[in-house]
């Protein structure tokens, strides 16, 4: 007599790049954090991206790692980036972050 086990089943996994984040000028850097991606075996790659604006000089460091470090975001306005996990059997799962740069405060006026 012999017994026939289907393996067990793999699901995708679930990127998440963390909570949307607010900076004010002149604050030009954030680190954003992949670590909460979660699989059900284990994760073999992360990738970050800037997916809107498209153009610009923004600069990611370590865009391979669950933490990136985003610096030289000069302009205020909306950036949405992009964090792409993948598991063991290349399934992949993508999640955006928003990162808000206000403009820096208005100095006070000299009385």
């Amino acid at each position: 007599m012999f017994s026939l086990l289907s393996p067990a089943p793999d699901f995708p996994p679930v990127a998440n790049a963390g909570d949307d984040v607010t900076i004010r000028l002149p604050v030009t850097s954030v680190q954003l954090n992949g670590a909460g991606s979660t699989d059900d075996r284990f994760i073999v790659s992360y990738r970050w991206e800037l997916t809107s604006p498209t153009d610009g000089n923004v600069v990611l460091t370590n865009l391979y790692s669950p933490v990136v470090d985003v610096t030289n975001l000069v302009d205020a306005g909306t950036y949405v980036f992009t964090l792409t996990v993948e598991d063991s059997k290349f399934q992949t799962s993508s999640n955006n972050v928003t990162v808000t740069v206000l403009e820096g405060k208005l100095g006070s006026k000299k009385q």
